[in-house]
């Protein structure tokens, strides 16, 4: 039986994807694991997990954000009072 490249490609292509999936998933839970001592036993707890974690990192955008706006405002006003 001859299967042709391209079918076999695309099963490479999906046991890659596969693959990656499943490595990702160790490795976030063994971050979880690393960080909570304990494992991550449901989706849901997984989907909480991953969710928490981009909180944080938008917060800490934020906070750089907020920093960024307050050195404009201050440098505006610094300019304003220049030329009055």
């Amino acid at each position: 039986m001859y299967i042709s490249k391209s079918v076999l490609i695309i099963f490479a292509g999906f046991g890659f994807a596969y693959l990656s999936y499943h490595i990702f998933s160790l490795i976030r839970d063994l971050a979880y694991y690393a960080k909570h001592k304990e494992k991550l036993y449901t989706s849901k707890q997984r989907e909480i997990f991953s969710l928490n974690q981009r909180i944080a990192k938008l917060e800490k955008e934020k906070s750089y954000l907020e920093l960024q706006l307050q050195e404009i405002t201050e440098t505006m006003i610094k300019n304003l009072q220049e030329k009055s």
